[in-house]
């Protein structure tokens, strides 16, 4: 018996720690904990890192390195809940309770799951230097992630987990550079990878550009780091270029060939970083000048090397819009933010094109809201893009377009303004100011280089524009300073100084007015489309044969055209009753003799119904005077207008009535204009 009682002793004192009883509730206690799992992909040698803590909602429990099971310190009595969670996690570890939740009964509690499975992180780093796009890079883990231009850090979809290796590498360089990687190798550590750095150590400026034939166009290197460096650069692989796709100079100056190309202008350095860029060079201007062994200027197709007469029309539109002060006024319309008709377009240059016409004009507007100038400076976006529709669409129909103006546009920054003149000299005012002073040539200048460029840019066809003319018809005020004044010295934009008082130095002012605005504003135009032809309009001036009597517009087209360097000369030519013959007026655009090196056109031809007062008249008027125009070496006619009755029902259209008109002067009718 004696045997017996410490053994019973001991089953009292095992029954009490572990938390048995008799079978009362009194005093009983029971343990909570369980055992630990390691479910990792990489082997931890040391077992359970330091740092896993938990809790019953009682205790917290520092679990021991390298631990495989757990007991909380405190036992609970007999109905108390527990609830097991994960209050901390070893480093690079994520843990998880299964079994963790309960109710003490009548015993302890061993069967607590922990399982400690591989934390998972991002990787990521910095870039420097990416300005293109088309950047893509890639993990081992298979994660993609395009880089878009001008990133400065980045992070990789997907996770690592912890202990795994990863590998950032560049699955596809971007469009115009080369980039590298550092830092991209490693073992994930217990926290997101923020050190992996992308590095695009060269970038060219502009990186992809449009050029017209013939222009430059001026590239730039960046280096990242900064510090400079020295840079070979190569057209299309050659380095300088060549002829035939364009040639750069050890500056980056490119220039273009008089040819529709597309190269890839790049740069290489001295540490074997390269970048490169893509220019898109435009096809040259189909429709050139050359002087003939005849003495008279012509033009020709470079395409064919063959002679090439205008014949052609206008083709107008004009609507009630609301200019800047808030006035309607009935004006051009064909480009206009929300007016312009892309059907009516195409319809009407697919109809002169069968009727055997290859040019048309158009009117710019800049005088009202929808115009061509943008309030926000420059030039109206959407207005240009109705532009570079009707030039793809003439271009289709192998139809060549004047665009012609009568003024700078009311906004978007080209306004005229003239400086004070002493108190004794003329102020120069009116459309005078747009032709003689600093204010007005500048203001020229901006308004068509924008209006180049733009086309340009857009990549529009600007090969198919016959000329830019500069004004729809030049002339002079009169009835506006300088030349209101019988007195006082002038000084305008050439930097000479005329007097008022003096007939012979008023009209030499004027003359050279005309010719410096013309020489200044095509150097604007070719600077940045060097093929183009450049011409100015005019109406017919009022003598010697008397002509427009007591009309302020004054003009004297020759001999000063003839030394400008505008490309072609536009006269205009309207069969009216009471007028002065064609060759009276001929007479007074006194070009004969001065045709050597500039064709001379009518790109606004027409006949009145008061002069010509059936279509059978109009047609026969506007064929003679077609056929007499050839005995003065014109080059070309376009009619005012192809099918637009706001244009004046008192003129006679292409279009009107039985076709007659449209008979007489169409090539596919007559393609001879200087026969019957």
């Amino acid at each position: 018996m004696w045997i017996a009682r410490p053994f019973a002793a001991g089953v009292l004192v095992c029954l009490a720690a572990c938390g048995g009883g008799d079978g009362s509730t009194g005093g009983s206690t029971y343990s909570v904990g369980g055992a630990i799992k390691l479910a990792v992909a990489n082997p931890l040698p040391a077992g359970l890192p330091d740092g896993l803590m938990l809790t019953d909602g009682i205790d917290q429990l520092t679990v021991a390195a390298a631990a495989v099971q757990f007991t909380f310190p405190t036992a609970l009595a007999l109905g108390r809940s527990y609830e097991v969670a994960v209050t901390h996690n070893p480093p690079g570890l994520v843990c998880t309770v299964s079994n963790g939740t309960g109710t003490i009964t009548n015993s302890s509690i061993d069967n607590v799951m922990v399982s400690c499975a591989d934390a998972s992180y991002t990787v990521g780093g910095t870039v420097s230097g990416l300005t293109s796009g088309g950047l893509v890079i890639t993990d081992t883990a298979g994660a993609v992630l395009p880089v878009a231009a001008g990133a400065s850090q980045f992070t990789l979809p997907g996770l690592v987990a912890f202990g795994s290796a990863y590998s950032v590498t560049v699955q596809n360089q971007p469009q115009h550079q080369t980039c590298s990687i550092s830092g991209g190798t490693g073992t994930m550590d217990a926290g997101n990878v923020s050190s992996v750095v992308v590095t695009c150590p060269l970038s060219v400026s502009p990186q992809s550009v449009a050029v017209a034939a013939g222009a430059s166009q001026q590239f730039t290197v960046t280096f990242t780091p900064a510090g400079g460096g020295t840079v070979t650069w190569l057209v299309d692989g050659v380095v300088g270029g060549s002829a035939a796709t364009g040639t750069i100079t050890t500056g980056g100056l490119y220039t273009a060939p008089l040819a529709a190309v597309t190269p890839v202008i790049s740069a290489t350095s001295t540490t074997d970083a390269s970048a490169s860029a893509t220019a898109t060079v435009l096809a040259p201007h189909s429709i050139a000048v050359r002087q003939t062994a005849s003495g008279l200027a012509e033009f020709y197709d470079r395409n064919t090397g063959q002679a090439w007469i205008a014949r052609g029309n206008n083709f107008i539109r004009l609507a009630s819009q609301i200019d800047y002060g808030g006035n309607s006024t009935a004006y051009h319309s064909t480009f206009n933010t929300g007016l312009y008709d892309a059907a009516d377009v195409e319809g009407a240059l697919a109809a002169m094109q069968s009727r055997g016409y290859n040019s048309v004009r158009v009117f710019l507007n800049g005088c009202c809201i929808g115009s061509i100038g943008d309030p926000a400076g420059g030039l109206s976006a959407t207005y240009m893009a109705n532009v570079a529709d009707f030039l793809s669409r003439a271009q289709k129909h192998g139809i060549y377009v004047i665009f012609t103006q009568d003024w700078l546009p009311s906004t978007g920054g080209y306004d005229i303004t003239c400086p004070t003149p002493p108190a004794s000299a003329p102020q120069i005012e009116d459309v005078n100011a747009f032709n003689l002073c600093d204010g007005g040539i500048a203001a020229a200048q901006r308004f068509h280089r924008d209006f180049v460029q733009s086309l340009i840019r857009q990549q529009a066809p600007v090969g198919v524009i016959l000329g830019y003319e500069l004004r729809n018809e030049y002339y002079y005020n009169s009835a506006s300073g300088p030349l209101s004044a019988t007195s006082g010295l002038v000084m305008t934009a050439n930097g000479s100084t005329y007097d008022m008082s003096d007939a012979t130095s008023r009209q030499k002012m004027m003359d050279d007015g005309l010719v410096y605005l013309t020489n200044q504003l095509r150097a604007a135009i070719v600077a940045v489309d060097p093929t183009a032809l450049v011409t100015v309009g005019f109406f017919a001036p009022q003598g010697p044969v008397p002509y427009r009597i007591g009309d302020t517009r004054l003009i004297s087209v020759y001999p000063a055209m003839a030394t400008s360097t505008a490309d072609f000369i536009d006269i205009h030519y309207y069969v009216f009753l009471g007028d002065p013959t064609l060759d009276q007026l001929m007479q007074n655009y006194g070009f004969v003799g001065y045709q050597q090196k500039q064709p001379v056109i009518m790109a606004e031809y027409g006949a009145f119904k008061n002069a010509a007062p059936t279509i059978s008249d109009g047609a026969m008027a506007l064929k003679n005077g077609q056929i007499a125009g050839c005995g003065y070496g014109l080059k070309g006619w376009l009619l005012w207008t192809w099918d637009t009755p706001q244009a004046g029902t008192d003129v006679w259209n292409a279009t009107d009535g039985d076709g007659s008109i449209n008979n007489a002067l169409a090539p596919s009718s007559r393609p001879d204009p200087c026969s019957p």
